[in-house]
């Protein structure tokens, strides 16, 4: 299955694991209380028989009219079966002590757990306690036989039985399939809105094109050569001036500049034809200009007009012909 080949499950997978194997160390995390008892045979008799007290010291702890004898003793020890029937309260109170002989020696290790650190240290230290009592009613503490604390309550956090074994099977199991089905959604998401990739979701391709490399289609490569032909085609050498054209007037419109103007020549105008026009020289200073064309020529004289000619335009322009 390509699905578990994708770096996305593995990691899904990981941390998965990771918080599930967290979860079930803090629901069992423990604390441990322990404590440690001698004991001394007083006389021979009772030293000809130690291997049998000491069994019966590691026995009578668990029975359950211990368990009851110590919360009657101390009404801080906070009975955890409370309200179930004896067979549980038997069955509870055994997986809470445990009491293990140290060698060959004539000590006992008292081991009390609970979820609680304070709980476990109260009850190693009234189980020690009540143990010394308990003995009292079967042997003569005095001439038979001696029960001493050697070692007060010492509580640690610990974890109980194959729980490293069990919880790390568990959790990698469950990250497993947890990963699986992470990877899946999330590939399944990516699929849908079209961002999935050949290398990541190998599962959805053929085995055989799996980590190939991806190649068009011939069909959708003629469209992408076509595209590009029509984007990168020459402009035509007619149209070339339409664009320089239509560049400057786009610079000179961001830069504030109206495009250029044809400049208007100034009209000339011609003298009226009715005008007297001397054949004298003229005035000298006049400027006359050259017909067709824009130069000013100065003359140094100009003719006056003769008494005769004055004479008529006076009559002409009384006549109103002028």
């Amino acid at each position: 299955m390509q699905t578990l080949k994708s770096k996305l499950f593995w990691t899904a997978s990981i941390i998965a694991a990771a918080i599930i194997f967290t979860v079930l160390y803090n629901a069992n995390k423990t604390y441990v209380g322990e404590s440690r008892i001698l004991i001394l045979p007083e006389n021979t008799m009772t030293a000809g028989n130690i291997e049998q007290i000491i069994g019966n010291v590691q026995e009578i702890p668990k029975s359950l009219s211990f368990y009851n004898g110590m919360l009657a003793e101390n009404h801080d020890i906070v009975d955890g079966a409370a309200n179930l029937p004896d067979v549980q309260r038997k069955s509870y109170w055994d997986s809470k002590i445990d009491i293990r002989r140290i060698g060959h020696s004539s000590i006992l290790d008292i081991s009390v757990f609970d979820k609680n650190p304070a709980q476990a240290d109260i009850i190693t230290q009234q189980a020690a306690n009540d143990i010394a009592v308990v003995m009292s009613h079967y042997y003569n503490i005095q001439t038979d036989l001696s029960v001493r604390i050697i070692e007060e309550p010492i509580v640690s956090l610990t974890q109980r039985g194959d729980f490293w074994t069990s919880s790390i099977a568990i959790s990698s199991i469950l990250g497993l399939v947890l990963g699986v089905a992470i990877a899946n959604i999330i590939f399944s998401i990516r699929k849908k809105r079209g961002i999935i990739s050949r290398k990541e979701f190998g599962s959805i391709f053929k085995p055989e094109e799996a980590g190939k490399k991806f190649e068009p289609e011939p069909e959708a490569e003629e469209i992408i050569q076509s595209d590009i032909s029509e984007t990168i085609r020459p402009v035509p050498a007619e149209d070339e001036k339409k664009v320089i054209l239509e560049k400057l007037e786009t610079k000179e419109k961001k830069i504030g500049k109206k495009p250029s103007q044809p400049v208007a020549r100034e009209k000339k105008s011609v003298a009226p034809s009715n005008l007297p026009i001397g054949e004298g020289p003229m005035l000298e200073g006049a400027v006359s200009f050259a017909p067709g064309e824009g130069k000013e020529v100065k003359a140094d004289h100009l003719r006056e007009a003769t008494p005769e000619e004055v004479k008529e335009r006076l009559n002409k322009l009384l006549k109103g012909n002028l």
